[in-house]
C-alpha cells in the first residue's frame, strides 16, 4: 500500500500578534481608568464584532457597553449602519457611543 503524509504551513500567527497589538493599545486606557476610580476590565474576542460584543456583554452582566465612532465616508456609513443596528438588537443594557471627538482619558 502507500501512504502519503501531509504537512499544510500556514502563515504566522497573524491572530496572536493582532491581538498583542490591540492589547499594548488598551492596556493604558484600561490602567487611565483604573487610576480613576473606575471598575474596567477589558476583553479581546475573535469574531462577529455584533456577536462577540453582545455575548460578552451578557456574559458579565453588563450595564453599559461603550463603543467607539468615527465619521465615515458614505459608503462606510451605509455599511456601518448595519452593523450597528445587529449590535443593538442583540445588546439588554445601555450603550454608550464615544466618537473620536471625545477623549476617554
Amino acid at each position: 500500500g502507500a501512504m502519503a503524509i501531509a504537512e499544510a504551513v500556514g502563515p504566522p500567527n497573524v491572530w496572536s500578534r493582532e491581538k498583542d497589538d490591540l492589547r499594548r493599545a488598551i492596556d493604558p486606557v484600561v490602567a487611565s481608568l483604573q487610576a480613576q476610580g473606575m471598575e474596567v476590565t477589558a476583553f479581546i474576542r475573535r469574531g462577529a464584532p455584533a456577536e462577540q460584543i453582545a455575548a460578552h456583554a451578557h456574559d458579565m452582566g453588563a450595564d453599559l457597553v461603550i463603543v467607539a465612532h468615527d465619521h465615515p465616508t458614505v459608503m462606510a456609513r451605509w455599511l456601518q449602519s448595519a452593523r450597528d443596528a445587529r449590535l443593538l438588537d442583540r445588546l439588554q443594557c445601555s450603550v454608550l457611543v464615544m466618537t473620536n471627538e471625545q477623549p476617554i482619558l
